[in-house]
């Protein structure tokens, strides 16, 4: 190698560099370039910029190889270009170059000769690209002493974020492959997966055994499909479960953005509100943010919508850099470019970069996670009763203003006993058999719905409910019921209740609570009786709104992002907007269901907040 460093001068360390601070603010300057001391072109540079930036932008005007030589006129280490800037280098606003082959530069590449690659034995061979083999990374059982030390990764983002193709590019850095090699692994084929793998939907696990670390991998599907928000809140469940069932600790969670994410839509903020509000604080430190499909020179766009995201919470906890750039497309590049060979050499810095970012951050519980998304689930669930509960007594509420209104009016017949029946509205709640399968957890006592729909954990024709379902106390009793009635008074059915209107004629002696008002004034003791119905509804209400609060400012304690109620009102708006827009078939009923969407969260947050 060329080198031919200034002993005096003094190096700074990778680690210690803050190059993306230093680009923050570009300084644009005219330089001219000279190639063994003959001038070659003039140019515009951002003299803060690194010198592997300013490589890329020279390529373009200068066809040899090339090396930058430092104000001393010695030769600077490739290896160093990433961390120096133009401005230390200068000479009366002039770049130095020195002239280079093509084959000084991949020897620089190969400076450490290892046997060539070939592939794993058991890789399966799966297609030819171009001058490339495409070969199945095998399936790999670990041991026990490797899964206790395995460094797990949790990989989230977007649909369309480029997860898979960074995913794919990874496994080839693990596995030393380099541009010269005549194949490559894929770990995703296509979306199928291999039957190793965890089997639920959504989620998948895979094992990677290489020289630099034992890797256990836990991809899950992309938040905002075009199967709608009711395909994210499944995925939410399926991650929950795997929190409980599969996943007690993490190393390290990607957050997966695209580089080209330049504004924050509400469709952008739902997203990256949904991914935040999976986890609990105590793995802030543990997030990286990976920013996919880059391959310019400047900060990219995306940093600054993480920054105005909620994520931006996160950011003051993770240990700097706390995002790194990748053009994962880079590995399946020409090698005889040059240029391809440079952006693959400092691709493989971030990928080294990551790898030691994930073994420095040794695994974290998921303890407060679960707890989140179990507080998260509970909180959505006591909101639909409440509702019920609500629409419960707008009902009373509504008959109670009938009956006054009547009595009022005949006060004087009933209290001479002219009027021997009132006529009354009765709202009756009756089972009606529930569409597409689904079942209802009921309360018989209470004729309410207090969870729907609920999973049927009939096993073997024995309900075995009362053991799985989050709606009961620590006494097994429902939170939720008006009664809080206890498991007996409940059932897993297929049937929900719906309400019924009926009139009926009632004697005017049955509505007379003569304990509240020994009086003979018929009318009042009657409408007293009513007032003392519509209280007791109250106190129920106000209970559950109590309980509801009180799960809220549980979830605020261990939550990264209690936020997300708000965020999702507004992403469900923006739909309701588009769908009455486009008019595509089925619109009137999406809407419903985001409309009702919105009244649950706008629910949570007014209990939330009329409780302070």
């Amino acid at each position: 190698m060329l080198l031919n460093k200034n002993p005096n001068k003094s190096v700074v360390k990778p680690e210690e560099t803050k190059v993306s601070e230093t680009r923050e603010k570009p300084i644009m300057k005219a330089i001219k370039i000279k190639l063994d001391g003959q001038n070659k072109v003039k140019k515009n540079f951002n003299i803060n910029c690194s010198l592997s930036d300013a490589r890329i932008q020279l390529i373009q005007n200068i066809n040899t190889a090339f090396l930058f030589l430092d104000k001393d006129n010695f030769i600077i280490d490739k290896e160093l270009e990433s961390d120096e800037i133009i401005s230390n280098i200068l000479v009366d606003d002039v770049i130095l170059l020195k002239s280079s082959n093509h084959n000084t530069i991949k020897n620089e590449m190969n400076l450490n000769f290892k046997p060539k690659n070939v592939p794993l034995p058991d890789a399966f061979f799966l297609r030819e690209e171009g001058k490339l083999k495409i070969y199945q990374y095998p399936q790999i059982e670990l041991t026990r002493k490797e899964e206790a030390t395995a460094n797990i990764i949790l990989i989230v983002g977007q649909t369309g974020s480029g997860k898979t193709t960074f995913i794919n590019a990874f496994v080839n850095y693990l596995m030393d492959i380099e541009l010269e090699d005549d194949f490559r692994y894929n770990l995703i084929y296509e979306n199928e997966r291999l039957k190793s793998e965890s089997q639920t939907k959504g989620l998948h696990i895979y094992n990677i055994r290489s020289k630099s670390m034992i890797l256990k991998i836990v991809d899950t599907q992309g938040f905002g499909d075009t199967n709608g928000i009711e395909e994210d809140e499944k995925i939410t469940m399926i991650i929950k479960d795997s929190f409980i069932k599969e996943l007690n600790s993490i190393n390290a969670i990607l957050f997966v953005v695209k580089a080209s994410d330049t504004r924050l839509t509400p469709h952008q903020k739902y997203i990256f509100s949904s991914i935040t509000s999976l986890f609990g604080k105590d793995v802030r430190k543990n997030f990286i943010s990976l920013i996919t499909f880059y391959n310019g020179t400047e900060k990219p766009s995306a940093v600054t919508t993480l920054e105005q995201s909620d994520f931006k919470t996160i950011i003051s906890f993770i240990e700097n850099p706390w995002y790194l750039c990748f053009d994962s497309k880079i590995i399946y590049s020409d090698p005889d470019d040059e240029l391809n060979y440079i952006s693959y050499k400092k691709a493989k810095k971030n990928y080294k970069c990551l790898c030691d970012k994930i073994i420095s951050l040794h695994r974290n519980s998921l303890t407060q996670s679960k707890e989140n998304l179990i507080l998260r689930e509970k909180i959505e669930m006591q909101s639909k009763a409440l509702l019920e509960l609500l629409k419960m007594q707008m009902d009373k509420l509504a008959e109670i203003d009938d009956q006054k209104k009547y009595i009022e009016e005949n006060k004087k017949k009933i209290n001479d006993n002219t009027i021997q029946y009132i006529p009354k509205k009765r709202i009756e709640y009756e089972p009606e058999p529930i569409k597409n399968g689904q079942k209802a957890t009921v309360c018989r006592v209470c004729k309410f719905n207090c969870h729907f729909p609920c999973k049927d954990t009939t096993l073997i024709g024995y309900d075995v409910l009362k053991y799985g379902c989050k709606i009961w106390t620590w006494g097994f009793n429902c939170t939720f019921c008006p009664n809080k009635c206890p498991q007996s008074c409940h059932i897993l059915s297929d049937k929900k209740y719906e309400k019924k209107e009926y009139i009926e004629y009632i004697k005017v002696d049955e509505f007379i609570d003569y304990n509240l008002n020994p009086g003979i004034n018929k009318s009042l003791n009657i409408l007293k009786k009513l007032q003392e119905e519509e209280k007791e509804l109250k106190e129920k209400i106000n209970l559950t709104q109590y309980e509801l609060k009180k799960k809220y400012d549980e979830l605020k304690k261990i939550a990264i992002n209690c936020t997300s109620y708000q965020t999702t009102i507004e992403f469900l708006e923006e739909l309701i907007k588009e769908e009455e827009f486009q008019k595509e078939k089925g619109y009137l009923k999406r809407i419903e269901l985001y409309r009702k969407m919105i009244v649950e969260n706008e629910n949570i947050l007014k209990v939330v907040h009329d409780l302070k």
